[in-house]
């Protein structure tokens, strides 16, 4: 929640029209309910791929996005992208490998045709987890729409959003 507030990151979606500004405070809220559930989502049992690692990953992200470098070069949405990314990218992790999983045909490994077994399975159960509870829910927030300004071609916010999860966790 710091890392949103300090950076103003859901105040600038909103004035770039990322955000429906109606919708401002709400999208905020869903955010932050929804890490506290990616939280309890990793197994506390396991040694390494925790809540632990996920907020070091996270924190490290956020530190990396800080620089000059990547301020120049990163939008806001791609900020609060990139963030999302670090929180989800081990959650409900099983304590295995992908080779271990598909080598023993695992139900994972099966139900994700051995690609990229774990890393499918990490952002299916986060968006499983916002369809599945309103509250938790803010990438339905997000526009659908958009203008580009420029070319005057709309963009879906909310598949680019999505395309960016999957191809940073993947």
């Amino acid at each position: 929640a710091r890392v949103l507030q300090a950076n103003e990151l859901v105040t600038t979606l909103a004035s770039q029209g990322k955000v429906p500004e109606v919708a401002e405070r709400k999208f905020e809220t869903s955010l932050v309910r929804f890490f506290g559930k990616v939280d309890e989502m990793y197994l506390p049992d396991r040694e390494y791929h925790n809540a632990g690692h996920a907020a070091d990953v996270m924190m490290t992200m956020e530190w990396f996005l800080q620089t000059g470098f990547m301020r120049a070069r990163v939008s806001t949405l791609e900020h609060v992208m990139a963030i999302v990314a670090a929180a989800i990218h081990d959650v409900g992790h099983p304590g295995r490998n992908n080779l271990f999983l598909t080598k023993t045909m695992a139900p994972l490994a099966v139900l994700y045709n051995d690609k990229s077994v774990l890393e499918n399975m990490h952002v299916a159960k986060c968006f499983e987890t916002m369809q599945g509870d309103p509250s938790l829910n803010w990438f339905g927030l997000l526009a659908r729409s958009q203008s580009d300004g420029a070319a005057g071609q709309a963009e879906n916010v909310q598949q680019f959003v999505r395309r960016g999860l999957i191809d940073m966790v993947l």
